[in-house]
């Protein structure tokens, strides 16, 4: 007997799956709603390419997740959640986001998702992860994903030898219009590459990266400037791209800005305006201005000496890295300086300086090596650490340089070396290295003997701060060499030396005052 059904039964049956398919079509367009109005508002939530994190509230991300929820196979929706989620300081959220739109094909959250493994956020930092997502994208044209790449391979730490890789990434954004990329492939040139012809062809994509409106490249454009780098050296347009970029909020340019007011290069000295600058850049935390400010601090340079201040901000800066902030750190306790004088934390600091790179460092340290202080005397090594600190651009370690040449400490005696590391010194305007020089000129030494311009460069030095030149033109007033005699001159130079610490013009002071 086969089953049958009655009327009344077919159209309960009907009635019942039109309901079905009512609810099946208002959950539809639901899901379609909720993504429609999470789209909308994430667009609302833009200003052209960037976020506005005040606009991503509670209440629009609760709305995309419920998108998210009724929509779980819609890549794109994930992606964009993900991202909102990286503008809203929320990394981890967008992690999980980006990863499920990756598993579901979703190219463009590929490179995203590389740039927070790159980077370490809302994830612990995994390069090889990184390249692994970013290559597909990089490969098919995605140029944030090349530029991002580059990154990947320029670090020696992540990819020893990836300098040509990472130039090529750099080089296929650039191209394709990346004004970041732009600013990266010509900073690599300039920091992976001698030649003078890769050296010019940063300065045309900084060029290119400037008129494309990077802040950051007219930094490093009038760095370029100021070393001739790629360029004619030409201070003064070196000096109107850093204000220009320092004003803008560049804390490099501001800091850079800082050294050449507080070393007086292509400008007057001036203590206050260097400070300004850097108070300006370490406001944004910046390491090198604030390991500036507390020299400026400790050395009472236009403002009131407080050792407590220094300490405050070397010890901030080195809780970043900062190898030079390791360096004064050293410093201060190898002279008691607002600390008990400790030598053995005062070599720590400095020996960690020096192996991290800091070209003063490398100087304090091998200065210890010469004078046996701490460390067993060692003149070869001291000139290994003094040698590498003057190629490293430190006009003290280059002045230091020069004078082992001319002693033959370390170093077979050379003249002529001496005078190539002396001036590279005073070009940075270091008055030893001033003093150095005079001393040069009145002895004959790589140059031809001239008392007159020997006293004129120790004169300057003396102007510049140097003790030991400030002793040596007393002496000169004492006793009338190349200028007229004064004791009254020569009390002051001396009595500005003394004060500086400088032993044998505190006997010369002593002498002289008991003697008039």
């Amino acid at each position: 007997m086969g089953y049958r059904i009655n009327a009344e039964g077919l159209l309960g049956l009907i009635a019942a799956v039109l309901a079905l398919l009512a609810v099946s079509d208002s959950q539809a367009r639901n899901a379609l709603d909720l993504r429609q109005a999470c789209k909308t508002a994430l667009q609302d939530a833009r200003e052209g390419d960037t976020w506005a994190p005040e606009r991503l509230d509670a209440e629009t991300l609760a709305l995309c997740e419920d998108a998210v929820a009724a929509n779980p196979k819609y890549a794109a929706l994930q992606r964009q959640l993900g991202a909102a989620y990286v503008a809203n300081g929320n990394p981890q959220r967008a992690v999980a986001l980006l990863e499920t739109a990756v598993a579901l094909g979703d190219g463009k959250a590929e490179t995203v998702l590389g740039i927070l493994y790159a980077e370490g956020l809302g994830v612990r930092p995994d390069h090889a992860r990184a390249a692994s997502l970013l290559r597909g994208p990089a490969e098919a044209g995605d140029a944030e994903a090349q530029n991002v790449l580059g990154i990947i391979y320029v670090d020696p730490r992540t990819q020893p030898a990836g300098t040509e890789e990472a130039l090529q990434w750099f080089r296929r954004a650039a191209e394709s219009g990346l004004v970041q990329a732009q600013t990266n492939l010509a900073r690599a040139l300039l920091t992976t590459r001698q030649d003078p012809a890769d050296h010019k062809r940063a300065h045309e994509w900084l060029q290119r990266a400037v008129e494309g409106g990077s802040i950051t490249a007219k930094t490093l454009l009038a760095t370029s400037y100021m070393q001739g780098l790629g360029v004619e050296p030409n201070m003064a347009d070196a000096l109107a791209l850093y204000l220009e970029a320092a004003v803008a909020g560049d804390a490099l340019a501001q800091t850079s800005l800082g050294v050449i007011y507080l070393e007086g290069r292509g400008v007057p000295r001036d203590n206050g305006e260097a400070r300004r600058w850097f108070e300006a850049a370490a406001r944004q935390e910046m390491p090198p201005a604030e390991n500036a400010l507390g020299v400026i601090y400790m050395e009472g340079r236009g403002v009131e000496q407080d050792l407590t201040k220094a300490k405050r901000f070397f010890e901030k800066a080195a809780k970043a890295g900062n190898a030079d902030a390791f360096n004064s750190l050293g410093i201060m306790y190898l002279q008691g300086l607002g600390v008990e004088q400790d030598l053995k934390t005062a070599l720590r600091w400095l020996r960690k300086a020096a192996e991290g790179g800091s070209a003063e460092g490398q100087n304090s340290l091998g200065n210890l090596y010469l004078e046996g202080r701490g460390v067993p005397q060692d003149t070869e090594r001291a000139a290994h650490w003094i040698q590498s600190a003057a190629e490293g651009g430190s006009a003290r370690g280059q002045n230091a340089l020069a004078t082992l040449y001319l002693s033959g400490q370390g170093v077979p005696q050379d003249n002529d070396a001496a005078l190539f590391w002396v001036k590279k010194a005073i070009e940075r305007g270091e008055p030893e290295a001033m003093n150095t020089l005079g001393v040069m000129y009145i002895e004959g030494l790589g140059v031809e003997a001239n008392l007159d311009l020997g006293v004129h460069w120790v004169q300057k030095g003396a102007e510049g701060g140097s003790p030991r030149a400030q002793n040596n033109l007393g002496i000169f007033y004492e006793n009338g060499v190349s200028l007229p005699q004064s004791d009254r001159d020569a009390l002051e130079w001396y009595r500005r030396a003394a004060e500086q610490g400088y032993e044998e013009a505190a006997e010369n002071l002593r002498r002289l005052e008991e003697r008039s």
